[in-house]
């Protein structure tokens, strides 16, 4: 049986200029580890895999980064921490793991699991991504037309 201090990696974090434990888990360990989690949302599901993945996390790291950093948000921090997370464990990746469930033991994927505010939110962002595209194309269309006129007359 492997030791606990067998499953830990070492990773640069320059946010803090340190280098951090990080927890290696297998993929069957995910279910486990995973069981219960209640989340809602991607900035959720990133806060989750740092909790259960960076050692001592709470306790040391994000007070060595408050106490340090006057630039970056602590979100920030658990954003870099989650891609170093992602880098030993790409199983915990957002897009590849299933969540228990914890009612009827099954799994959904992780984009359900976000709820309804989550997936509005997703496609009130593509409209308004769509409308900026369309803005430009637009833009686009005048501007060219207004040089081809203009190389036209000569």
């Amino acid at each position: 049986m492997a030791s606990a201090e067998e499953n830990i990696v070492l990773k640069y974090c320059e946010i803090l200029d340190e280098f951090i434990r990080v927890r290696a888990t297998s993929e069957d360990d995910s279910p486990r580890l995973l069981k219960g989690a209640d989340v809602r949302s991607r900035a959720a599901y990133h806060q989750l895999v740092v909790s259960l993945c960076v050692v001592d996390f709470e306790r040391q790291v994000l007070p060595l980064f408050e106490r340090h950093n006057k630039v970056y948000q602590s979100e920030a921090l658990v954003e870099l921490l989650y891609q170093v997370c992602i880098e030993v464990n790409p199983h915990l990746e957002i897009h590849s793991v299933t969540l228990p469930t914890g009612t009827s033991g099954t799994a959904g994927p992780v984009g359900t699991a976000a709820g309804e505010d989550e997936s509005g939110k997703q496609e009130e962002e593509r409209r308004a991504l769509q409308r900026r595209v369309l803005g430009i194309e637009g833009a686009l269309a005048t501007a060219v037309i207004g040089q081809c006129a203009r190389s036209a007359r000569r």
